[in-house]
């Protein structure tokens, strides 16, 4: 009777211990599904500023074409700015 309580009382230990090691994977998920997201946010932000930077060069390379072709240039593929 005594080896069958004793039986009985390490199986429920390890369910115990069973459902504990459930939580911590759970935990362990979470948190890295949270970094995981983090990283991906904080990769979008940086994608996003890199993205307005090169509009920004974008622009800044459509004014300066249209000052060329204001003043009487115009584009040649093997010399460049050409003054008309």
């Amino acid at each position: 009777m005594e080896n069958q309580v004793k039986w009985e009382h390490m199986l429920l230990n390890i369910k115990k211990k069973g459902k504990k090691i459930k939580i911590i994977r759970k935990t362990v998920g979470i948190g890295m599904s949270f970094l995981i997201l983090s990283f991906g946010i904080l990769f979008f932000q940086k994608s996003g500023q890199n993205l307005n930077i090169e509009t920004a060069q974008i622009n800044e390379a459509q004014m300066e074409l249209s000052y060329y072709f204001k003043e009487g240039y115009f584009y040649d593929d093997e010399l460049g700015f050409i003054y008309e």
